[in-house]
């Protein structure tokens, strides 16, 4: 048996006293809160205007949707561009292999090697181009996420 003070026995009613009754259940603050926070937002009170927030946040929503389709699409070009560039990698790889395998003499086979150079170089150069134009075009795309509407900032 244990004896408790008066002092202990108060303590547990305070640490009780933070549950409400409705009706027979008994509800934690953070439900009676959140209830009369629902209950306020169903009031017509002219300041307050929770279907203007809705509509907003639908808005914005449909705004991110449209930049990331967008941006799916440029994703989508891009991948395109770049499997045809590797393709043609490729085909070029084949055509010196094949070039390698006719020719009967060195000036032939060192001919072939700077023919295969010289495409390589020039394809070099145009997938850089070719880079940076989809880094421009994922930066328009993308920058709508990040001006907020501002004109002042969009590209």
């Amino acid at each position: 048996m244990t004896i408790q003070s008066d002092h202990t026995k108060g303590r547990r009613r305070q640490g009780r006293s933070h549950r409400k009754r409705v009706g027979n259940k008994k509800t934690n603050p953070m439900e009676a809160h959140m209830a009369d926070i629902s209950k306020s937002t169903k009031s017509s009170e002219p300041g307050f205007v929770p279907a203007a927030f809705g509509e907003m946040g639908r808005k914005q929503f449909e705004a991110v949707l449209e930049v990331q389709k967008e941006l799916f699409g440029t994703f989508e070009d891009m991948n395109r561009a770049w499997l045809a560039r590797a393709q043609s990698g490729v085909t070029l790889a084949s055509e010196l292999v094949g070039k390698l395998a006719t020719a009967r003499t060195i000036p032939d086979a060192a001919a072939a090697c700077q023919e295969c150079m010289n495409r390589q170089m020039e394809m070099f150069a145009e997938n850089s181009r070719q880079m940076f134009a989809d880094s421009e075009k994922l930066i328009r795309a993308g920058a709508p996420l990040f001006t907020n509407g501002s004109p002042a900032l969009s590209i």
